[in-house]
C-alpha cells in the first residue's frame, strides 16, 4: 500500500516590503507603531503579521484594503509551506 504524500499547506501573508513602501507613499506613515494606530490594530499583531508569524483575518484584510486602496495581490501573497509562492503570489 502506497503512503499518501502529505499536502503542503498554503499560507496567506503580507508582502512586507511592498506593504511598508505603500504605507510610506500613500499614508505618509514611517513606523509600524504609527501604521498600527492608523489601522486601529494592536502593534503586536501588526508585528506578527509583517514577520509572517500570523495570517491575516478576513476583517484585517478588509481594513488593510480599505486603508491602502490597493488591489489584494499587491499587498498579500499565497505561499506553499514557508517558502514557495503559488501562482496567485506571482500575479503582482
Amino acid at each position: 500500500m502506497q503512503q499518501a504524500t502529505p499536502r503542503r499547506r498554503r499560507r496567506l501573508r503580507v508582502r512586507t516590503e511592498q506593504f511598508r513602501r505603500i504605507a510610506r507613499e500613500k499614508l505618509d506613515i514611517r513606523s509600524d507603531r504609527a501604521l498600527a494606530a492608523a489601522l486601529g490594530i494592536n502593534p503586536i499583531n501588526l508585528s506578527k503579521l509583517l514577520n509572517h508569524h500570523q495570517q491575516p483575518s478576513g476583517i484585517l484584510i478588509a481594513i488593510i484594503l480599505d486603508a491602502f486602496d490597493e488591489p489584494f495581490e499587491r499587498l498579500f501573497e499565497v505561499r506553499l509551506g514557508d517558502d514557495e509562492p503559488t501562482a496567485l503570489a506571482e500575479v503582482a
